[in-house]
Order: C-alpha cells, then structure tokens, then sequence
C-alpha cells in the first residue's frame, strides 16, 4: 500500500516510474488478498477474468484455466478496489503505451509481463518488506494465518486456494498447532527468565 502511496502522490517523478511502481504495489496487495495460482495471477486479462460489476471487480477465472479444473470466482476485496481503478485509469495506460492488450499486469513497454513475474514478485517483497515472499508463499501465508487466527473456519483454506482437497487446510492447521505450540513454550522460557514462574 505505501508503495503505491508513494508513486500516486510524487508528481515530480517521471510518470513511467510511478505507473511501474504503483503496479508493482498493487501486484503485492493483491496476492496478499487473493492469493492466486502464479500462472492465473500473471494471465489475468481484463473483461475476460477481472469484470468490473455493480458489486466491484470480479475475479472470474474458468476451470479450464486452472490447476484443478474447478473454477476460480471471487471480489477483489473492497480495500483494493479504489487502487486497482487508479491503476486502470491513470497508470496502466501509461505502461501500455503501444498497441492494446488485456493483460492487467504490463511491463513498462506494454508487453505483456512472463514467466519471470514470480521472480519479480519474491524481489519486489524483499525490497519493500524486508523478506523474499514468493507467490506461493502468499498462499501459504494465506492458510497459516487463517489456520492459526481463525482455527474453528480452517476448512475454509480449501476454496480460498482453489484445491479441491481438505489435505492442504489440514497441514496447514496443523502447522499453526506447531507455530502455537511454540509460541507457548517461548513465553514459558521468558517467564522462566523472568521469575515470574515457580
């Protein structure tokens, strides 16, 4: 978010730089909100998979486009919507710059952003948060937070990911269990330090 803050109010800047910037922090939020399949996310295409709809944007991605065959459908959350307008009207534009294309996310000559995009995503995070998060790690992310956070909806990991197992929601569950259960242990050693134990 502070990195498409900052591109949106540097009008000193040049405009090629705050359009590259501003998508590549919306690219970020967005997978930390929904995060996607890094073949999906980087083939998203407007009017085909990102509908603008009296609702907000939907996120509609066939089954034949995904990893399982099941299809994708879901809201860009409200938080992004306004961001993902301003990239569409102010920025997005500028990084076309020559003949039109519906990918949503383009490099900075129009063309349509590759395979590398995962690379860029994992340097792009440790740049602005300080640690490499790779796509696949935003759904990791994604299920741990749920599994440890929100424990008694867990099931819900399944459909967030797109999987048609519960395997994957109960691993991660059980690596919450593990983050909790030490998570006790380092207050049981602190307090330890601290004589406030018998």
């Amino acid at each position: 978010m502070n990195l498409m803050k900052r591109a949106h109010n540097a009008p000193s800047r040049a405009l090629h730089l705050r359009a590259k910037d501003f998508r590549d922090g919306l690219m970020i939020a967005f997978l930390a909100a929904r995060p996607l399949r890094i073949a999906n996310f980087a083939n998203l295409q407007l009017d085909k998979h990102v509908k603008l709809t009296s609702s907000g944007y939907l996120i509609d991605i066939p089954g034949e486009e995904t990893k399982t065959g099941h299809p994708i459908e879901t809201f860009v959350p409200e938080e992004l919507c306004g961001w993902l307008s301003i990239y569409l009207t102010n920025y997005r534009p500028v990084l076309l710059g020559g003949p039109p294309s519906k990918y949503l996310w383009l490099h900075r000559d129009g063309a349509y952003l590759p395979g590398s995009l995962s690379q860029r995503i994992s340097k792009l995070t440790a740049r602005t948060v300080g640690i490499v998060i790779s796509p696949h790690l935003f759904r990791d992310c994604a299920a741990t937070t749920i599994a440890t956070d929100d424990p008694e909806h867990v099931l819900i990991i399944a459909p967030i990911l797109g999987h048609t197992t519960l395997r994957t929601a109960e691993r991660h569950y059980n690596h919450a269990q593990g983050l909790e259960a030490n998570r006790r242990l380092q207050g049981s050693i602190r307090n330890l330090r601290d004589g406030s134990c018998e």
